[in-house]
């Protein structure tokens, strides 16, 4: 399975900004630009540079009072909790976004916690060790990686094979026939929608054509990560997740990740 490259963030994850209760109560961590938004509808009124006050009485009070005030609260540096670089950082999520989307709204909006900062250096190094425990969890669960239901688009297949052939027909010393090689850049031509005036056709429209996926997405569709948490019982999925999160640990070995960050912390939002 082929390593997607690592995007590394523009912007910092953490503005460490708090949202307090009409009491006074600390409630929530949240960005900049969430502060921004309570404040232009007059919703709540500024503290300092980096705090509010809520103008309304919250149905509840976020993680404030709830047990998971310290690790929700603290202060979070903008550094890989692996190694500490503060260069090249990801988010990376600890119970991957293809499994949690499938997961009950309690849990898939208590994400937060387990979405860290990684370089992309640490990153990954982490994802090989993931890849490995998806195999395992792909067999455990006779759920393929690339899922079930996919179906071959034979057009795409076709003109990929053209293409291929193509280039091989523009190689020095091809031993392919100019007539088949006129034969294969027509067909390549009509199906790219290249008019034959156009003397070459364009690098980036072949590029764009050899993308183009052979297998999709038919209508019984299933993804590894539905059909692994489809087969998971609901009081299981916590164990699941702290499945991963002792792999996280085992694997990167953290030393830069809050004290307060627990492997059997809450998994569902309370």
């Amino acid at each position: 399975m082929s390593a997607t490259p690592m995007l590394s963030r523009a912007s910092p994850l953490y503005d460490n900004c708090t949202v307090f209760s009409p009491n006074g109560v600390p409630m929530f961590r949240a960005s900049r630009k969430k502060l921004d938004w309570y404040l232009s509808r007059g919703l709540a009124e500024a503290i300092d540079d980096t705090s509010i006050r809520l103008l309304f009485e919250p149905a509840g009070m976020g993680h404030g009072l709830n047990g998971e005030e310290t690790y929700f609260l603290e202060d979070k540096l903008n550094i890989c909790v692996g190694c500490g670089s503060e260069d090249s950082l990801t988010a990376h999520h600890i119970v991957p976004l293809q499994y949690r989307r499938h997961m009950p709204l309690e849990i898939k909006s208590h994400y937060s916690v387990d979405v860290v900062l990684l370089c992309v250096v640490c990153h990954d190094a982490y994802e090989r060790h993931a890849a490995d425990l998806k195999l395992a969890l792909a067999d455990a669960h006779q759920a393929p990686l690339n899922g079930v239901g996919l179906i071959l688009h034979r057009e795409t297949r076709k003109l990929h094979s053209d293409i291929k052939a193509m280039l091989m027909s523009q190689k020095p010393g091809s031993r392919i026939p100019p007539e088949r090689a006129r034969q294969l850049e027509n067909s390549v031509r009509a199906a790219l929608s290249i008019p034959a005036e156009k003397a070459q056709i364009p690098e980036e429209a072949i590029n764009e054509a050899l993308e183009r996926p052979v297998l999709v997405k038919g209508k019984d569709y299933k993804s590894h990560g539905e059909i692994v948490i489809d087969s998971i019982s609901d009081n299981q999925l916590d164990n699941f997740c702290r499945q991963w999160r002792a792999h996280f640990i085992d694997n990167v070995r953290p030393r830069f990740l809050s004290e307060a960050w627990r492997v059997d912390g809450p998994v569902r939002k309370s």
